[in-house]
């Protein structure tokens, strides 16, 4: 399935989201309660993460942080390919890595 916005709003949920490299830029919104969420991103896209909430663990595997909750992947700036992902969740698990 070709996503360019994607918005999803759960409660209490285990999720795990696995993106392609189909568009350009895919823009993704997360809104969650307690909840653990596992992200998957091809090493060829470029990823943008923003996220709001009381995260208990985060993993971000070769994100750096910007500060104020923005972390960006090492290649966003030459990527062709871009994911931006919005996470607003509770007290939450949250994974994100590469395939």
């Amino acid at each position: 399935m070709n996503v360019t916005d994607f918005n999803l709003d759960t409660g209490a949920s285990s999720l795990d989201l696995i993106f392609g490299d189909k568009q350009a830029t895919s823009r993704v919104a997360v809104d969650a309660g307690a909840s653990s969420i596992n992200i998957t991103i091809p090493r060829t896209v470029g990823a943008k993460l923003v996220v709001d909430g009381g995260l208990s663990s985060r993993n971000f595997q070769d994100f750096r942080s910007l500060g104020e909750g923005e972390y960006e992947s090492e290649n966003y700036a030459s990527a062709q390919k871009k994911v931006e992902i919005n996470i607003d969740a509770g007290v939450s698990s949250l994974n994100v890595g590469w395939k």
